[in-house]
């Protein structure tokens, strides 16, 4: 695909005038070859020699204009391979930065780079002229997980336009969760004892009265992460499964958050072992490219309009006007989101004392110091309440697009 660029003085010589033009229409030019030469005016410091060499300066002061400025020539270098197509500027003419002297087409775009090479032509893309542009106009990273592929604005909007039409043709908008006190609670221990007290002491929303249990409840998921000392344990959020069946039909759903890789790959397992909500669409902080804000341009750099987050810390978002923040989960007293260490505090969430119940009377624990007391009786209905509000905010959506933009005529 072919990519026209267009070329202009550099900012920092504005104004400056065209003196002549090195290259006519259809030359076939080189990186760095000469396009034309410009004049610009420079303020010389009286007290500054402008040469080393006695006679130059000389020669070079008595060009020194009454107000103290001095003229300068240069010439204004191709920044990239390809054919001169127009050109736009004239002999003697006053330009600024922003004033299109020539076109220069590219029988490349380079739309689409891996690693510093186009993967359509194979060009090295990481060299930079001196005067800073780069080689590839291909700079957005909106993948989930290869850290080197970056597309141009245009492969960007293009690619954002088909996503568009094939969520409207289902009927769907995005949505990126958050994981952290959002649909989950994570612990780490290295206690070897605290998974069995933890069997003794939650039995979970399913479990059999008449049978002590043996395993943790299925709303708690437990792994290792490769090279790591601690066990996590994951507690879901009460209806979280019931939350994502119903919400797949109306969201395509992406994770995003702050922990690493292989902390999301394993949350993402545990709450959806089938991978049919997520599938690919995971961001975590090893491709974020932060550890302290969240961007929705991250994902969609182009249009956010049909974009929705849940999160229950709207700071890390910068308040953004898409975001829908919820009430922070906490199943594991005392214990926050394990991944939020670059972050700044947040208010902790009123609860009762660690050996009272929630009417204040004393309780008797055999917890070891140190270890989380669950609260063992899990009462959160927040994404019974969420389910709601992107039900509607759903419906508003499409009930209010336009006929031409609708599912049946996308």
């Amino acid at each position: 695909m072919e990519a026209v660029n267009t070329i202009v003085i550099p900012r920092r010589h504005e104004p400056a005038k065209v003196v002549e033009f090195k290259v006519t229409v259809d030359d076939v030019v080189d990186k760095d070859t000469p396009l034309l030469t410009y004049e610009y005016r420079v303020k010389v410091d009286p007290n500054q020699p402008v040469s080393s060499d006695p006679v130059l300066e000389q020669a070079l002061r008595r060009t020194i204009d009454k107000d103290g400025y001095m003229k300068k020539r240069e010439y204004l270098r191709s920044p990239l391979d390809g054919k001169v197509t127009a050109i736009l500027g004239r002999t003697g003419e006053v330009v600024r930065h922003g004033d299109a002297l020539l076109e220069i087409t590219q029988p490349c775009g380079h739309d689409v780079v891996f690693n510093g090479l186009c993967s359509i032509c194979g060009m090295d893309m990481t060299r930079v002229d001196q005067s800073g542009i780069d080689a590839s106009r291909a700079n957005i990273n909106m993948s989930h997980d290869a850290k080197g592929l970056r597309v141009s604005y245009e492969e960007a909007n293009r690619l954002e336009s088909e996503t568009m039409h094939r969520l409207w043709k289902a009927k769907k908008l995005s949505l990126i969760i958050d994981l952290d006190q959002t649909i989950i609670h994570a612990f780490a221990s290295q206690d070897p004892s605290f998974e069995k007290w933890l069997i003794e002491n939650y039995h979970g929303p399913n479990s059999s009265a008449s049978e002590p249990p043996t395993a943790l409840p299925d709303d708690i998921g437990a792994f290792v992460l490769p090279d790591g000392p601690h066990r996590y344990y994951i507690k879901l959020r009460p209806n979280l499964r019931e939350f994502l069946e119903k919400i797949s039909d109306m969201y395509e759903m992406h994770i995003y958050t702050m922990g690493t890789r292989h902390y999301a790959e394993a949350v993402a397992a545990t709450i959806d072992p089938g991978h049919r909500y997520f599938k690919e669409r995971i961001l975590s902080r090893d491709e974020s490219g932060s550890v302290t804000h969240k961007t929705l341009r991250r994902l969609f750099p182009c249009d956010t309009s049909m974009v929705v987050a849940l999160d229950d810390r709207a700071d890390v978002w910068q308040w953004s006007p898409n975001l829908i923040k919820v009430q922070p989960y906490a199943f594991f007293s005392g214990v926050g989101d394990i991944n939020s260490g670059m972050l700044p505090p947040t208010t902790p969430i009123p609860r009762a004392g660690p050996d009272t119940d929630d009417n204040g009377k004393e309780m008797d624990t055999d917890q070891p110091e140190g270890r989380p007391e669950p609260t063992l009786s899990d009462n959160d209905h927040e994404l019974t309440h969420m389910l709601k509000v992107l039900t509607q905010l759903h419906q508003n959506y499409y009930a209010k697009l336009k006929p031409s933009l609708s599912p049946a005529a996308a």
